[in-house]
């Protein structure tokens, strides 16, 4: 092994290449690094702590926050719809999956509002109507693979007065997101022929 001087500013270390300044040294390095590694540690944990207050801040100055989405990762139409006013009527399509969901929102001449149909055509027709004083509390629901896709393949839909049955083909992976306080004011996903994924949009 070559032996090697290397000049410092406080003088002259020398020893065998690979091995610099000997035991003593190395010992140093290593506590030294080890604080480091701590401190960097400590600094990116108090960053994530300062996000997730930040973001609750956020969410109880807007009133507002979206949670989710389930599902797989395929449609190539996001959607995000939060109707200005209360939900009145939710409309799926399913079959072997969900293939599709419709909001509604009544307005105060009793003038019905519809979104765009998020997904494809296909299955049967299901329209859940809410009472005036009915809001959403609750979702549950289960992600499968139908026609070698991953997608939503059922719904229910949980209120303050009812919950209504699965819709569509109830197997899978089980989810759910009961809420003890707010209610659901909107939905999220992706969609293509069918409803690939989905979530949902809370207000505290």
């Amino acid at each position: 092994m070559e032996h090697v001087c290397v000049k410092g500013g406080d003088g002259i270390i020398s020893g065998d290449l690979g091995v610099v300044g000997g035991g003593a040294e190395l010992g140093w390095i290593y506590k030294n690094v080890s604080l480091i590694a701590i401190t960097i540690t400590l600094f990116y944990g108090l960053l994530e702590l300062v996000n997730s207050e930040i973001m609750f801040l956020f969410w109880q100055a807007s009133g507002d926050v979206e949670v989710g989405p389930w599902g797989g990762k395929g449609g190539y139409n996001p959607f995000s719809h939060r109707p200005e006013g209360r939900i009145s009527e939710i409309r799926l399509r399913t079959g072997g999956c969900v293939d599709s969901i419709r909001i509604t929102r009544t307005d105060a001449s009793r003038t019905k509002h519809h979104s765009e149909t998020y997904g494809g055509d296909g299955g049967s027709a299901h329209t859940i109507t809410f009472a005036d004083d009915e809001y959403l509390i609750g979702i549950s629901g289960t992600v499968g693979t139908y026609v070698g896709i991953t997608v939503i393949t059922s719904l229910a839909f949980q209120t303050n007065k009812k919950t209504t049955e699965h819709y569509g083909t109830n197997q899978g992976t089980s989810f759910s997101l009961p809420i003890s306080k707010g209610h659901i004011v909107g939905f999220t996903g992706n969609y293509g022929d069918f409803l690939d994924s989905f979530g949902v949009i809370l207000h505290a």
